[in-house]
């Protein structure tokens, strides 16, 4: 494994050296160990009433029959909340571990080092991803709280219809925009910088470079959604076709887990690229009747 070469604006190239990430399981399997875990109620729980392979805990293949009676909806939704509880609980508490185990494997893909999901520090990194987490919420919330105000007031003076269509449209734009303006603080934070550091470098790298930032994150996220989306309607599908459902899930899960990790390495090389500035090529040899002549005794 060697280290990735300049960094160069272009996501095709920064995809096409990631993927490769693929043929090296070792940088791979325990982000996508730790999702799997955390999926694993929700997996349990089977398909919603009326679905195909409709049935308690999954009990039904793909194309068994729906839910037809008031009671199994019922008795579904009476093991759904539980279980839906159990699994967001489950699923805050690994999230942090998982996302220490996936930029911490992908600085090290692109340095050229050696995977180690869990070597020294992993349980403070965990531990800081929390923290970030945990300042993004109380942003949501912020926002949240701004929104409600100012849809009390629109609503007070141009009514609830209009007040609801402007408040909804600046949540989209403003939520999108803070998704592109922080979207490499998680690679900055894997590389050394603490939970609020690493937002407010984020801040300031992406300045100026939204259009970029945006190229690299949608055709990033575009292209591994639908790769993913294609893995794991085939898992299901086949699985699912002969009763194995919560399998299919799992290994849709073991064979996503890559490319996930590809996604973060091309944020983390994002980030590099953000973080300096690129390289002019040198300039281009001039022909030799435009050199001047070489001393007599020159080597």
């Amino acid at each position: 494994m060697t280290a990735a070469g300049p960094v160069r604006d272009s996501v095709l190239d920064a995809l096409g050296y990631a993927i490769r990430v693929i043929a090296k399981p070792s940088y791979w399997w325990a982000p996508a160990l730790l999702t799997a875990i955390g999926l694993l109620p929700v997996f349990a729980l089977g398909p919603m009433p009326g679905t195909p392979g409709g049935g308690a805990f999954g009990a039904g293949g793909f194309g068994a029959r729906p839910f037809e009676t008031q009671a199994e909806i019922e008795a579904y939704f009476r093991n759904f909340v539980p279980v839906f509880v159990g699994s967001l609980i489950l699923a805050l508490v690994l999230a942090p571990f998982a996302a220490a185990a996936m930029y911490r494997v992908a600085i090290q893909y692109v340095n050229g080092e050696r995977a180690r999901p869990f070597g020294p520090g992993f349980f403070d990194l965990a531990w800081r991803y929390f923290l970030q987490t945990l300042a993004l919420a109380g942003l949501l919330l912020g926002g949240c709280v701004v929104a409600i105000i100012a849809f009390a007031i629109l609503a007070a003076i141009f009514g609830f219809g209009l007040a609801m269509l402007v408040i909804i449209l600046a949540f989209v734009v403003a939520g999108f925009g803070l998704i592109l303006r922080l979207a490499i603080a998680p690679a900055l934070l894997a590389s050394g910088a603490g939970p609020i550091e690493s937002m407010v470098i984020a801040w300031r790298l992406t300045r100026g470079h939204g259009m970029r930032v945006f190229r690299w994150w949608m055709v990033t996220v575009v292209i591994v959604g639908i790769a993913s989306s294609a893995f794991s309607a085939v898992f299901n599908l086949v699985f699912g076709a002969v009763g194995l459902a919560i399998l299919g899930s799992v290994l849709a899960v073991a064979v996503t887990g890559p490319l996930t990790v590809a996604e973060a390495i091309v944020l983390v090389l994002l980030a590099r690229l953000l973080s300096r500035p690129i390289e002019p090529p040198p300039p281009p040899d001039l022909p030799a009747w435009m050199k001047a002549p070489s001393p007599p005794g020159a080597a």
